[in-house]
Parts: structure tokens; sequence; C-alpha cells
């Protein structure tokens, strides 16, 4: 991808991400067109057309990414580095950004890819998931038993298989991962008297625990923009909300009994 460069005169503020390059038709669910310059602080799903572009960038870290069209994608998720995309081709770029610890995330319904300062290529069609590193490592996130943090190194490629989508089959791993998640916090918090592992080991399972279910529900919202509204739909969100809050809050009760 070509550097490019933000323009800022006379554009609406963007407190995290603008579009800062729109080729051909790109649109919001209610319609709304997207032009170069538009802010995408968490707008929601987009519909980027066949042969359409639509370059983001975050206006805090200079990182930026590539969507080719056909594609559906909800760029910036909660003002963050995160992405959902249920369809398309996104290339991601190197250097601009990156820093040490500062992930970001891309969530499909199949899987979701992690990365830090990697040139990739993330395709995702009938066939399946497709992720390709040009440079840099990132890893490959699948909702399975074993499917946690495959690595994709720089060159090479991993590929995931074309699923069906089933919404409630990732809620219910997100759920249980989020729980998994609380009960490490705790577990660091206040371990008891019968927690012998020492605090960094301790520490160290509750950030890969917080990893896993923050993929797992990321997952399972990208899932969730394929079904139409619907008062199921609502509860589904519903309880995806409750499980995002599990695994991001802090346990009952275990705060004022910090160390």
């Amino acid at each position: 991808m070509a550097p490019l460069h933000e323009v800022t005169a006379g554009l609406a503020p963007a407190k995290a991400c603008r579009a800062i390059e729109v080729k051909g038709n790109v649109s919001s669910a209610d319609g709304k067109k997207i032009e170069t310059g538009t802010p995408l602080d968490d707008p929601g799903w987009l519909d980027i057309g066949e042969k359409s572009e639509l370059v983001v960038k975050n206006v805090q870290t200079a990182r930026e990414l590539l969507f080719d069209g056909p594609a559906r994608v909800f760029p910036c998720v909660g003002n963050e580095e995160h992405f959902f995309m249920d369809l398309g081709t996104v290339t991601t770029t190197t250097a601009a950004g990156a820093r040490p610890g500062a992930e970001v995330s891309i969530a499909t319904p199949i899987g979701a890819v992690r990365y830090g300062d990697a040139k990739l290529r993330v395709k995702l069609d009938a066939h399946g998931l497709d992720v390709t590193a040009d440079s840099g490592d990132a890893f490959l996130d699948l909702p399975t038993a074993t499917g946690f943090g495959n690595r994709v190194h720089a060159g090479g490629h991993r590929t995931a298989p074309f699923r069906k989508t089933d919404v409630k089959q990732l809620l219910g791993l997100c759920d249980a991962a989020a729980h998994t998640a609380e009960d490490r916090a705790r577990d660091v918090l206040d371990p008891g008297p019968a927690q012998a592992s020492p605090l960094g080991v301790r520490a160290e399972a509750h950030v890969k625990a917080r990893q896993v279910a923050r993929s797992l529900c990321a997952m399972a919202r990208a899932a969730l923009g394929t079904i139409a509204a619907s008062a199921s739909r609502d509860d589904l969100a519903a309880a995806l909300d409750r499980a995002d809050a599990t695994w991001r809050g802090v346990p009952h009760g275990a705060a004022s009994r910090a160390p």
C-alpha cells in the first residue's frame, strides 16, 4: 500500500479513525455514502462495493488498513484498533503506529487475526479465511479447543475453511472464555490460601485468558453482524454485552482485597 497522508483542513474532527481514501462505492448500513475524509469513530457496518476501496487510518497511531471490495466491515470498533469483517480483503501496513504490546485485531465469524507490526493480506470469502504475512508475524485465533494463537510467520500463510456461521455456538464459547478470564482475574486479586502460584504466573494466565475471551467474543460479534435485525438478534447482542463486561471487568468484591 502506498503511503497516504491525511488532509485535515476543513474536515470534521475524528477521535479515532478516518476514511483517508475512498474509491468507488462505500456506504453505511443506513445508506449514507462514505467519502474521503469521513470520520469513522465506531461507525457500524460499512458496505464496500465491487472494485471499491476504503483506506482507514487511526488518527492517534497513524496505522492504516486498506479494505478491497466487495467487502462488509466494521472499522474501529469501540474507537479502538479492532475491526470486524464478514466479507472482503484487507491489507495492513508496517511501521506506522507499531509499539510494544499494542495489537490490531481483525475478527471474522471464522477466526480472528492479531498483529503488532506486520504487512498482511487477510481475505475472507466463500472458500474461507486466508492470512498471508509478507513481513512481520501475526496470530490466527480459531474457535476450537486448540485454535488459539496459531502463528503466521513472515513469508508464510494459514487458512481456515469456510464454515456456516453459528452465532449461538460462538456466543457460548465467548461466554465460557469470559468467565474463565474473570476467574483468572480473581486469582490475581484474591488468590486465597490454596493458591501457590507466583503472582507473575497468575498475571500471565489472566492476560492470556483475557485475550482468548476478546478474540472469541469478537468472532461472535462479527458473526452477529450477518443476522438481520430482530428480537432474537437483540437478545444475542445483550448476551454478548454481558460476556464482554465479564471479561473486561474486575470480579465483584475483589478490588477491595487487591494487593
